[in-house]
């Protein structure tokens, strides 16, 4: 093969992959800017005696002006309810699983040692409605995706708040993108090589590096804080094709404040931010 062959090939497969990172161009951009320019508690504004995704810690981040990061899964009698794990092992201390369990048998579990139960998303979504802005992060499980997604978007349908929906799972991305394509949309990222996710590693990958932004056409990339850096694909999402990015999840005041200033949108846990500056304040509410 001569040197112009091998130039065409390397020229092909650059556009290719350039391509594959391609997410949708033809953004919601009104719902999505002011979406960007808010904090986001992530399940929560929850510590050692207020539970994760539970109504307190929504209501606490609701009573301060902060957005909410929330995961929405679906029980065996296609209850949406809010909770991180499908595993209940963590949070209630039994090994029991939200998708092979119905709704009243989840209702005699309790958070993390509290009072305080698994709540239904119709119990959270008044408490943020024209409060707090909301991230809700699409849970699937098992085959699951199709079912999940047309449920929670039914139930959205008269939801007058603010929103997004994300997701790990481009399938996720995919359906919303046939079905609801208003609605603002993101893809959930993070290294491929991080440890607690029964994922294969090459779909692991493909998520990782964007790749599979092709499939669902996101209208931002969520990435994890700790794995972003010196990440191709993210770099050229930002910088080619304007792809709003938020971090998850920073731990510290200075932390958020370099997302900030880097133009991504913070979600954060484990400490109550201190308020914007003045101009800072007038620019997020643009």
């Amino acid at each position: 093969m001569n040197a112009l062959k091998i130039t065409g090939v390397v020229l092909a497969l650059a556009a290719l992959y350039l391509l594959m990172l391609m997410p949708r161009l033809q953004r919601p951009t009104r719902q999505l800017e002011r979406l960007r320019h808010c904090r986001f508690a992530h399940r929560g504004l929850h510590n050692s005696s207020i539970p994760e995704n539970s109504l307190p810690a929504f209501r606490l981040a609701a009573r301060v002006g902060l957005g909410v990061e929330l995961d929405v899964r679906m029980t065996r009698d296609r209850q949406l309810v809010v909770v991180h794990d499908s595993n209940l092992k963590r949070l209630c201390g039994v090994g029991v699983r939200v998708e092979k369990s119905t709704w009243e048998q989840l209702q005699q579990l309790r958070l993390l040692g509290t009072e305080e139960r698994i709540p239904l998303l119709d119990e959270v979504l008044p408490i943020l409605s024209g409060r707090s802005p909301a991230i809700i992060e699409v849970k699937t499980d098992r085959g699951n995706g199709r079912s999940l997604c047309r449920l929670l978007c039914k139930r959205l349908e008269s939801y007058r708040g603010l929103f997004c929906l994300e997701s790990f799972d481009p399938r996720v991305l995919r359906w919303l993108r046939y079905n609801e394509p208003f609605l603002v949309r993101g893809q959930l990222a993070q290294g491929a090589r991080r440890k607690g996710t029964k994922t294969p590693l090459p779909i692991r990958w493909l998520m990782s590096t964007l790749v599979s932004n092709f499939y669902g056409k996101p209208d931002f990339v969520a990435y994890r804080q700790e794995d972003r850096q010196r990440k191709l694909g993210l770099w050229l999402c930002r910088r080619l094709y304007q792809l709003p990015e938020f971090s998850w999840t920073i731990t510290s005041q200075e932390s958020l404040e370099t997302a900030e200033s880097d133009g991504r949108t913070g979600i954060f846990e484990g400490f109550l931010p201190s308020r914007r500056t003045a101009g800072a304040e007038r620019e997020a509410h643009v």
